[in-house]
């Protein structure tokens, strides 16, 4: 197996420590994935299409340039939020927001073609590059909003919790026909 792949990449992070009861964390990566295939498969499946073998560097499949993480925590403490008719309704009271995104990553578009036999195994011929197609960013924002309540003996809480994944309902294409792009 003479395939290879090669990785390379930077990431910066940001870390708000809890201030005026807001908690911020961030990262950035920008990252290349390239070599002459994707897994251990790849040799083998260019031989099947014919006596084909990469001599050159293209992106990876599980090449994503760019992926980004957002988390915003907000905590009130006991004791904290608003006194309403003697009570703190919003004491031990949380909400925490995490936003991913990243970039589409790669796959190969193969030309379209009629078969005229049932029995043709062999898939179509590669339309533009070696991983040179990028399938549409993908994005994901999901939700927790959570209090605690003292249950008076002790130091026994119990903490109430509503989640919600996919907030936004965002429909991300993760994959695609490769003859046609569409999912």
């Amino acid at each position: 197996n003479a395939d290879f792949t090669t990785t390379q990449g930077a990431e910066v992070n940001f870390d708000l420590r809890r201030t005026n009861n807001l908690q911020v964390s961030a990262n950035y990566t920008l990252s290349f994935a390239q070599g002459t295939g994707s897994d251990a498969t790849t040799a083998g499946t260019v031989a099947w299409r014919g006596n084909y073998f990469p001599q050159f560097i293209s992106p990876s499949s599980f090449d994503q340039r760019h992926t980004a993480n957002v988390t915003l925590d907000y905590r009130l403490g006991a004791g904290d939020g608003p006194l309403v008719g003697g009570i703190r309704l919003l004491e031990n009271f949380g909400i925490n927001l995490i936003g991913q995104f990243g970039s589409g990553q790669r796959y190969t578009r193969l030309q379209q073609r009629n078969i005229t036999f049932i029995g043709d195994s062999f898939t179509p011929d590669v339309s533009g590059t070696l991983n040179g197609s990028t399938l549409p960013a993908t994005t994901r924002f999901d939700l927790r909003v959570d209090r605690a309540f003292n249950l008076g003996f002790q130091d026994s809480r119990l903490r109430a919790y509503v989640q919600v994944q996919n907030l936004l309902d965002t429909q991300n294409r993760l994959a695609v026909y490769r003859a046609t792009g569409q999912t």
